[in-house]
């Protein structure tokens, strides 16, 4: 497999520098993030960026910043996300996005919908969900989407894991996968590279998959080791249909639960 290529088209340096100051249109921003994830140099100049950027403390938040570039429209002080309290990890230096974590409920009166570890370790790393649709802004950590919804990702890392892997669950036990992407059954994907640091960081690309049933159980892994698509379904264990546990040593598990319509 060849590395990450450089950018031969180009410079996207002007697109970088107006995600910096809010001023890049949604559309540009979703081709900057796809030229990310193929090109080296461009990420090495964003992440001079970032550096910069968290250095001004006149800059943009990282919610603000990222929240322009998908068109979402700022919300009143009243409808206030509520505060990030998660992490991530960096190779594949992706758009940062300052994601706010799910307050933490009691399960008995949340449905066990909120995020929750479910592994032999305890750290502070997380992941939201987006629900993305034509014509509309994203929302943030949706509990009903439609089956045509797609879903886009972004985690924090403070602990430092080296890996992550991003997979639904849908009510007939069927496993969707979302990072890393898996179309051909002769090919074995491992967990992608991601960014230590408190900073949110989105994964690139929103994926739509045909679930069925009324739930999709999401599940975030993340890992020291390069595990494998496979490694993950191998693991898989349960007496419930949509509801496996991952027996695997070594990863933190986070799931969230989506209402199917």
């Amino acid at each position: 497999m060849s590395g990450p290529s450089s950018c031969t088209g180009g410079s996207f340096e002007a697109e970088i520098r107006s995600h910096f100051v809010g001023s890049i249109a949604p559309k540009t921003e979703r081709t900057l993030r796809l030229h990310l994830a193929e090109c080296a140099s461009c990420r090495e100049l964003y992440e001079r960026y970032l550096v910069l950027n968290e250095l001004d403390p006149k800059a943009l938040s990282a919610e603000e910043r990222i929240g322009r570039g998908l068109g979402m429209r700022a919300r009143p002080p009243a409808m206030a996300w509520p505060t990030l309290a998660v992490a991530g990890v960096a190779a594949v230096a992706l758009l940062a996005v300052g994601v706010p974590a799910l307050t933490h409920r009691d399960p008995a009166n949340s449905g066990d919908r909120e995020f929750s570890p479910r592994g032999p370790v305890q750290a502070n790393a997380d992941f939201v969900v987006y629900r993305v649709r034509p014509g509309e802004a994203p929302e943030r950590a949706p509990l009903r989407m439609r089956r045509t919804d797609e879903l886009a990702f972004a985690y924090t890392n403070p602990d430092g894991f080296a890996h992550l892997l991003v997979f639904g669950v849908d009510a007939t036990s069927r496993v969707h996968w979302y990072h890393p992407e898996w179309s051909d059954a002769n090919a074995t994907p491992h967990a992608v590279a991601i960014a230590k640091g408190a900073d949110a960081r989105e994964l690139p690309d929103a994926v739509s998959q045909t679930i069925e049933g009324p739930t999709l159980r999401l599940y975030a892994v993340f890992t020291n080791e390069l595990l494998s698509v496979k490694d993950i379904e191998g693991s898989l264990s349960s007496d419930q249909p949509g509801n496996p546990v991952l027996e695997l040593p070594g990863v933190l598990v986070r799931q969230w639960l989506v209402e199917v319509e």
